[in-house]
């Protein structure tokens, strides 16, 4: 009984552990293979000053593997060309996170032509069209407020992938791209759109990842427009962590939560049985 019990506990915790790897690496996967560009595909009435924007990454998943998208995201070329086959010219900034996202922007020197369409290509190839209005827009959107706001401890176990310590944030209505710093002065030039910020996202569900695992820690939201506009920086918003906190799962992807737990309470149960059955043997 005692060695077809500890082939059991060896099959069980072997499959499990496969199958929880893999939804980790998964998670991890998923956010390098995500993409963001404005203006989207066919949109009409783009104003003549918009910025080109290129973002590589997923905000969804908070890893190390920042260096990634960031990378990429610098790496890539954009070139804005005209109807004449003519390309734009401009700079390009790398506008980065401390998460998995990056965006390459392309600034044109002087305001695109009106009703005018034009290709974005990214390291030569095509990626998307769009066509101009009339007008440009310069008005700075609103700066966003926190909605509602779910603070979570760090999170660490033998079995698991991990969850750090932040905060996750449901922020008002934005019009394209929110920010969020953990700094007290951001290091980001919100008019070139360089550097970096905490978590960029163009979703309103956002995760803003704490500095440390323990304490307390502020949150300054801010956003841009697909112009490039700047709503500016809130008010700091502070938060405090819960102690830490172990755990037998990866509470990051979805069902190895049940799958690792289920299968540690599946080894207890296969335990008492063992004993019990020693127990009659003894007797």
């Amino acid at each position: 009984m005692n060695a077809v019990f500890r082939g059991l506990v060896a099959l069980t915790l072997v499959a499990a552990w496969e199958r929880h790897a893999t939804a980790c690496e998964r998670a991890v996967e998923d956010g390098r293979n995500s993409k963001i560009v404005s203006p989207d595909q066919g949109r009409r009435g783009v104003a003549v000053n918009s910025r080109v924007w290129v973002g590589i990454g997923h905000t969804m998943f908070a890893t190390t593997d920042a260096g990634f998208s960031n990378s990429i995201a610098e790496a890539r070329t954009i070139t804005v060309v005209g109807p004449n086959g003519e390309a734009v010219t401009g700079s390009q900034s790398l506008l980065r996170s401390d998460e998995t996202l990056a965006f390459s922007v392309f600034t044109p020197s002087t305001a695109l032509l009106p009703e005018t369409t034009y290709e974005i290509r990214v390291d030569g190839e095509l990626l998307d069209g769009f066509t101009t209005g009339v007008d440009g827009d310069t008005s700075a959107p609103a700066i966003p407020t926190v909605e509602s706001s779910r603070v979570e401890g760090y999170v660490y176990g033998a079995y698991s992938c991990g969850q750090p310590a932040g905060v996750w944030l449901d922020v008002s209505e934005i019009d394209f791209l929110v920010a969020a710093s953990t700094e007290a002065e951001p290091s980001v030039d919100t008019t070139a759109l360089a550097g970096k910020v905490t978590t960029l996202s163009d979703e309103r569900h956002i995760w803003v990842p704490a500095p440390a695992n323990d304490g307390s820690f502020s949150v300054r939201l801010a956003q841009w427009d697909r112009m490039g506009n700047f709503s500016g920086w809130s008010e700091p918003q502070a938060f405090t962590l819960p102690r830490s906190q172990s755990t037998c799962a990866c509470s990051q992807v979805e069902g190895a939560d049940s799958l690792v737990c289920g299968t540690a309470l599946a080894l207890l149960g296969l335990g008492g049985i063992a004993r019990r059955h020693g127990r009659r043997a003894r007797g």
